[in-house]
């Protein structure tokens, strides 16, 4: 009697292949991101309060969380760049997921495309970095990492949330 063993050698990627297997890692770590943070929404009755104001999507960049406005339910006062509490505890919340994991955090701030009078030094655009640095600090409190931080930006009224009311909160 005679035992027969095959081996074959592993097969070589080539950079498409790794390319493509890197892609689908990410973009299965992405997903299972998605997952734990609405598990934590859901979980968690202060976030749960405020779900309908929090938006997860999956985009080309990695996942965006949109912390949005409600009628009832402001994150700034109008003109001001000082987070409202419960905003804070979404954003601290939210932090003790985000500083666990490897991405980087893009940052960004937006207002309505009503103008200051009393101010002509102070606009939009200025508000709306303050608002995306006043976010920053709070996921610093939370536990993001200052090295997971890859930008901080303001944009003002230029991306509006409701296409067609630009003065909507």
């Amino acid at each position: 009697k005679r035992a027969e063993t095959t081996s074959e050698k592993p097969k070589k990627m080539n950079e498409a292949d790794v390319k493509a297997e890197q892609a689908r890692l990410d973009a299965q770590r992405i997903k299972a991101l998605q997952a734990k943070i609405d598990a934590l929404i859901t979980e968690n009755p202060r976030l749960n309060e405020y779900k309908s104001q929090i938006r997860i999507d999956v985009t080309p960049d990695g996942l965006q969380i949109q912390i949005v406005d409600d009628q009832n339910r402001p994150m700034f006062d109008s003109g001001s760049d000082e987070i409202k509490s419960y905003m804070n505890d979404i954003l601290v919340a939210l932090a003790e997921t985000i500083g666990t994991v490897p991405n980087r955090l893009s940052l960004s701030g937006h207002t309505d495309a009503q103008q200051f009078v009393d101010s002509p030094d102070y606009s939009n655009w200025e508000l709306s970095a303050d608002r995306a640095n006043a976010a920053r600090r709070s996921l610093l409190q939370g536990g993001v990492k200052e090295d997971q931080l890859a930008q901080v930006v303001g944009l003002s009224s230029s991306v509006l949330f409701v296409k067609d009311d630009p003065n909507a909160p």
